[in-house]
C-alpha cells in the first residue's frame, strides 16, 4: 500500500502542486500547444504523406534507423508498437513534440526552410513547457512569447491550405476560453519528452532564492518591508475518502496550533509533530496566515530579515523536518488504518515573488547606497565618471554603479537584485 501513495507521490508533481495559485495566461498557453499546435503539425504531416504518395507506416518503417538515433524508447513504442496496428498509423496517438520530431526527420529536406523553422518552434515549446510556467508568472515576458506561438502556428498553418488556416484561427479563439487545463497538461506530458519537469524548475528557483537571500544578508542588506514564503502542503492517500477527511483533520490541527485559543485532545500524535514544525519556524519569525487553496494546505509565514528567511528554508529542506512530516503521515494513517504520505513543497511563484525585481523585496531603491560627490566642472565630472566606470573598479567591487547626474550623485545597487 505504501508503494501506491509514493506512486501517487511521484503523479502529483505537476503544476498544481509546484504553484500557489492559478495561471490564466499559462493555461491558455498549454490549451494554444496542446490544439492549435498539434492541429497545425498533425494537418502539415497529412499533406506532406499525401504528397510523398507511400503509407504512413512505410514511411515511418524506412526511417526507423534514424528515428532510433533521435528518440526516446517510449517515444519509439508509440511509433513502432509491438503489435501491428492501427495506433501506428494515427497521429492522434502522438504528442506535439513527436509529430514535430517526425515531420522533420523525414521531410525536413523537401519542405520550404521557413516551415522547418516554425516546426521546430513548436515542437521546442512543447519540450519546454516547465519552463515556460515560471516566466507566465511576469505578464509582459510572457506576452511577447505566448504571441509569438501564436504567430508561429498561423504562418505554419498557410503552408497547408485555406481550410487548414481558417481552422486555426478558429481554435485560437477556442484556447482562449479553454477550461481543460488538467487534460491539456496530461496530453503535454504523454511521451514524456519535456526538457525540465516543474521538479527541476522548482529546485533551480529555490537555489536561485537561497543565493539572493544570502547575498542580502553578507552584504548587510534588509528587507525593505516584512516579505512572505509559503509551504504547500498536499495530503496523498490510496483511498479518496479517508484522504479528504484526513486532509480537514490535519487543516484543523494547523489551524488549532496557529491559534492556541483552542485546545483540544484528538490525534494527539500528529499535533506532537505539528507542535514541534511550529516551534522551530516561529522562532523569532511570525506565521501570518494560514488558508487552504486548490485543495491543500498552504502555510504562510512572514519575514522581517533575509536571514529568518533563509533560516526557514533551510529548516524546510532538512531531514528533522522531512521526519515530522512522514511522522504526521504515519499517524494519520493510523488514526483512518490506511496509508497516507504529506507532500510539500515551498511553491515556486512564492520563490518567484521574492526575486522578482518588480517586488518589494529587490527594489535598488531601498537597499541602494548613494555617495553624492561635488565636481567644480564639466572635465571633472568627466574624468570622475571615467574612473567610476572603470575596468579597475568594476573588478574590484560586487556592486553595480550607476550614474545619476552631472552634480556627481553615484548608486550602488547589490548585484542580488540586478540577477534576479
Amino acid at each position: 500500500m505504501q508503494a501506491e501513495v509514493q506512486y501517487l507521490i511521484e503523479k502529483v508533481k505537476g503544476f498544481d502542486s509546484y504553484f500557489t495559485n492559478k495561471c490564466d495566461r499559462y493555461e491558455k498557453y498549454t490549451a494554444l500547444l496542446v490544439k492549435d499546435g498539434y492541429f497545425a503539425l498533425s494537418t502539415f504531416l497529412d499533406k506532406e504523406v499525401k504528397k510523398d504518395g507511400r503509407d504512413l507506416c512505410n514511411i515511418l518503417d524506412d526511417n526507423k534507423d534514424s528515428f532510433r538515433r533521435d528518440l526516446t524508447s517510449k517515444q519509439l513504442d508509440v511509433l513502432y508498437p509491438s503489435t501491428k496496428g492501427s495506433a501506428q498509423l494515427d497521429p492522434s496517438t502522438w504528442d506535439v513534440g513527436l509529430l514535430a520530431t517526425v515531420i522533420l526527420n523525414i521531410f525536413g529536406n523537401s519542405i520550404a526552410r521557413l516551415a522547418r523553422k516554425l516546426i521546430k518552434y513548436i515542437g521546442d515549446a512543447s519540450q519546454d513547457y516547465a519552463e515556460k510556467a515560471i516566466i507566465a508568472l511576469d505578464g509582459n515576458k510572457f506576452e511577447k512569447i505566448s504571441t509569438e506561438l501564436r504567430t508561429k502556428i498561423l504562418i505554419l498553418s498557410e503552408y497547408i491550405d485555406e481550410e487548414t488556416a481558417n481552422r486555426c484561427e478558429m481554435i485560437l479563439d477556442e484556447c482562449e476560453a479553454s477550461d481543460a487545463f488538467k487534460t491539456n497538461m496530461d496530453m503535454l506530458k504523454t511521451q514524456d519528452t519535456l526538457m525540465k519537469s516543474f521538479t527541476d524548475i522548482q529546485e533551480e528557483t529555490l537555489q536561485r532564492t537561497k543565493k539572493c537571500l544570502q547575498e542580502m544578508i553578507t552584504n548587510g542588506i534588509s528587507f525593505g518591508q516584512s516579505h512572505e514564503l509559503d509551504l504547500k502542503m498536499i495530503t496523498l492517500g490510496t483511498d479518496e475518502e479517508n484522504k479528504k477527511f484526513a486532509e480537514e483533520v490535519l487543516t484543523d490541527i494547523w489551524k488549532e496550533s496557529l491559534d492556541r485559543s483552542k485546545e483540544t485532545e484528538i490525534f494527539p500524535e500528529v499535533k506532537k509533530e505539528v507542535s514541534k514544525i511550529l516551534e522551530e519556524i516561529k522562532k523569532g519569525k511570525n506565521a501570518k496566515s494560514f488558508s487552504i487553496e486548490m485543495g491543500s494546505i498552504i502555510l504562510r509565514i512572514s519575514f522581517k530579515t533575509p536571514r529568518e528567511m533563509l533560516s526557514t528554508i533551510h529548516y524546510f529542506e532538512s531531514r528533522s523536518f522531512q521526519e515530522a512530516i512522514g511522522n504526521i503521515a504515519e499517524g494519520l494513517g493510523y488514526y483512518f488504518n490506511t496509508a497516507f504520505a504529506v507532500f510539500t513543497v515551498m511553491p515556486i511563484d512564492s520563490l518567484w515573488g521574492i526575486l522578482n525585481p518588480q517586488s518589494s523585496l529587490a527594489r535598488a531603491q531601498e537597499y541602494g547606497i548613494r555617495l553624492s560627490i561635488s565636481v567644480s566642472s564639466p572635465a571633472d565630472m568627466l574624468q570622475l565618471r571615467s574612473l567610476i566606470v572603470s575596468e579597475k573598479i568594476a573588478k574590484s567591487t560586487q556592486y553595480t554603479v550607476y550614474f545619476r547626474s552631472f552634480i556627481g550623485s553615484f548608486f550602488w545597487k547589490n548585484n542580488c537584485e540586478s540577477q534576479s
